[in-house]
């Protein structure tokens, strides 16, 4: 039964769920610090203890009938949901009854809290039900809800306000509401009919207009650009002839479903529109890991683009096998097991690769006469710092104009230190002058950790904005007695300024040095 958009039901069915403060910070008031934290690593049994010996909480009985598969009487629902009532949610194809005269949940409803460049907002997500609540495995076309790649990818998504955005591949549409919030325009593609479907439905229930359209990857964008697109594709990459599903694989061999995304996604970005996706990606036997995500970013026929490829982890083939068949309810013990996972390996070797690489993959299409591109590509492995959209976009305007920033006018810039930035030295007992180590330590963004030589150390030392790069570059130069330090240091004095580690000074005028 898909969910119906009545406005009156819903208006009825968001007062109640405000009324009973069914929120993610009520939620962990509620069930404690302990039981929320297993509940958001899905061990739902503390959850469902804790909603069974409180039922005058309703906030923990909408939880344990929306998400974790009790059932309610119609009476106990028409309290939680006084102005909709159980009738109503049926109506809206929330619940159905049983043969006890009870009612369960058909679809999971579960608070979700915004955080993002924008302020914050309580919102309220459907999707398809977890084993937790069904006992039964996932269908192969299970819409999933908001998982960590959800929450990941709309922390990383540059929030400034845009004319027009796409999500493609949206799931529940949790990205296109998002973009919502500063796009005049959203459209929020899906293959699966019954994922538009929950796109919609949520859209609705929170206010919020997006425009919904059927197709596979890039078909339904067709003759159209966007100045911000963003995708957490099915990236899990499994054998042929694999029982798939739809909100995690695809029928394409390896790792080609991200190679088609980033060689056709950049073609649909207006000037200046950035590109925002997760993924994973396969590396070759001997191969840097790189390898495939830069030779893709550097197709002929692509856009003018500045790339920027960030590795967050890489497994090994029977490890990455074993992650994504547990996930699939294959367990250890499951006697599937030798078949299934056999099928991957063999798969893996068939193409040569030893490890899967996962991370993030950001793009910026510059204007036509743009003569600088190219890709950067980072392993970064921190955790990630508050703000990180802003972080994202920092770094991407960065690196647009570093690609036209002469070294002759970098070395007459004058930068200054930023101030999330420390240095951390490794000495031996008793030998305070002269350490092994000399690391950088960035306290926003990805939290990076750059080894420094003692030279690169006094150059970031001096940079407070008094003296150009030059001159210190120079004074550097009389001490060491090395005339050119300029063709070794200047590449990493760029590297600091795209990442953040530095900035550029502001003149009197209030323009940068």
């Amino acid at each position: 039964m898909p969910l119906a958009t009545s406005c009156d039901l819903l208006a009825a069915l968001r007062a109640d769920l405000t009324a009973a403060r069914y929120t993610e910070l009520s939620l962990r008031m509620q069930l404690g610090e302990s039981a929320a934290d297993a509940y958001a690593q899905e061990f739902t049994a503390p959850a469902l203890l804790a909603a069974r010996a409180d039922a005058a909480a309703p906030c923990l009985r909408l939880l344990a009938l929306f998400t974790l598969g009790e059932e309610l009487s119609g009476a106990e629902i028409d309290s939680l949901l006084p102005t909709l009532t159980s009738a109503g949610a049926q109506e809206l194809g929330l619940l159905s009854r049983t043969e006890n005269g009870g009612c369960r949940a058909l679809v999971e409803l579960r608070p979700y809290q915004v955080h993002d460049e924008l302020g914050e907002a309580d919102w309220w997500l459907a999707s398809d039900l977890r084993e937790v609540a069904t006992g039964k495995p996932l269908g192969p076309d299970h819409v999933m809800g908001v998982g960590g790649a959800s929450r990941t990818l709309a922390q990383l998504t540059p929030r400034t306000p845009v004319s027009s955005a796409a999500d493609v591949g949206t799931g529940c549409g949790v990205q296109a509401l998002h973009l919502a919030r500063h796009a005049k325009r959203v459209v929020a593609t899906d293959v699966s009919p019954r994922a538009l479907g929950f796109a919609r439905f949520n859209a609705a229930l929170n206010g919020l207009a997006i425009e919904t359209r059927l197709g596979s990857l890039t078909e339904p964008l067709a003759g159209e650009e966007f100045a911000l697109i963003v995708s957490n594709p099915p990236f899990v990459i499994s054998p042929p002839g694999e029982d798939k599903h739809t909100y995690r694989e695809t029928s394409h061999a390896g790792d080609s479903l991200l190679q088609e995304l980033l060689t056709a996604l950049p073609k649909h970005l207006t000037a200046g529109g950035n590109l925002v996706l997760l993924g994973n990606w396969e590396i070759p036997d001997n191969a840097a890991w790189d390898t495939h995500p830069r030779a893709w970013l550097s197709t002929p026929g692509l856009p003018p683009l500045v790339s920027w490829v960030v590795q967050r982890d890489a497994l090994d083939t029977l490890s990455y096998a074993r992650r994504w068949l547990r996930d699939g309810g294959i367990a250890d013990t499951s006697p599937q097991l030798l078949a299934r996972l056999s099928a991957y390996l063999a798969d893996f070797s068939s193409r040569g690769v030893s490890r899967i690489g996962f991370g993030y993959l950001f793009a910026r299409r510059l204007t036509a006469d743009t003569a600088a591109t190219g890709v950067t590509c980072e392993e970064l492995t921190g955790a990630l710092a508050p703000r990180m959209a802003a972080h994202v976009t920092t770094t991407l305007d960065e690196t647009v104009r570093l690609a036209s920033l002469s070294d002759d006018a970098l070395l007459a810039a004058h930068c200054v230190r930023a101030q999330d930035v420390m240095e951390r030295r490794h000495l031996l007992p008793g030998r305070p002058d002269s350490p092994l180590v000399i690391e950088l330590v960035q306290g926003a963004g990805f939290h990076r950790t750059l080894a420094l030589s003692p030279e690169e150390a006094a150059l970031l030392g001096a940079c407070d904005g008094e003296l150009s790069v030059g001159q210190i570059l120079a004074a550097l130069g009389a001490l060491l007695e090395e005339e050119e330090l300029a063709p070794r240091l200047l590449p990493t004095v760029r590297a600091w300024l795209r990442c953040g580690v530095l900035g550029l000074a502001q003149t009197a005028d209030g323009d940068d040095s």
